[in-house]
């Protein structure tokens, strides 16, 4: 009802529903069950027809899709860690006790370039708090997080075969911070759908 009603659209004139994603098998009223995957790679088509390489940055992992005309050609996805995710950028602001909302105007104002490099949350959690007991400054240690996070999604995207046009999704992909992160990494400019 939500989705429809923001979208402009009637319940009653939905023919045909597709569920997807963590949790798809709670949705009982779905006419059909597709892999994420593949709803991905027909998305991106459909809304950035240039994509080759997609990212999906979800809450609880990262994927890395090679796509091409809607379909999926292959795909990478992160390890059980978390660290590759949105729930570990959330818990790092959660440790340095700033805002959500407020950790892309923090990297984007940081002066130095921290490591934080630990393939693993709980580490990497730890290495944030031992930065801050350090005196490191909460900008500082936000980049050295979002650039840790994209080294690890780079990862991925070297495993999978990098291509052009490379486009990002996923809750993670709203943040500035990330995507400039990513493009750092990647060396040039990264699609972020509307």
């Amino acid at each position: 009802n939500q989705a429809a009603e923001k979208v402009e659209v009637s319940v009653k004139d939905i023919g045909y529903i597709v569920a997807t994603g963590v949790g798809m098998e709670y949705i009982t009223f779905a006419n059909q069950k597709v892999l994420e995957s593949l709803c991905l790679a027909k998305g991106i088509d459909f809304v950035l027809p240039s994509t080759r390489t997609l990212l999906d940055l979800g809450a609880r992992k990262s994927l890395v899709l090679s796509c091409q005309g809607g379909k999926a050609i292959k795909m990478a996805t992160s390890g059980r860690c978390a660290a590759g995710s949105g729930a570990f950028l959330e818990a790092a602001v959660n440790i340095l006790r700033v805002n959500i909302h407020e950790m892309d105007e923090l990297y984007f104002k940081a002066n130095k370039n921290l490591e934080i490099q630990s393939t693993c949350a709980i580490f990497a959690e730890s290495d944030i708090i031992s930065l801050v007991h350090g005196g490191a400054k909460p900008e500082d240690i936000l980049r050295g997080v979002f650039r840790g996070v994209a080294g690890r999604i780079y990862s991925q995207l070297l495993e999978l075969g990098l291509e052009k046009d490379v486009a990002v999704t996923g809750g993670a992909a709203k943040s500035k911070a990330m995507v400039a992160a990513l493009e750092e990494k990647v060396g040039f400019k990264i699609l972020v759908p509307e």
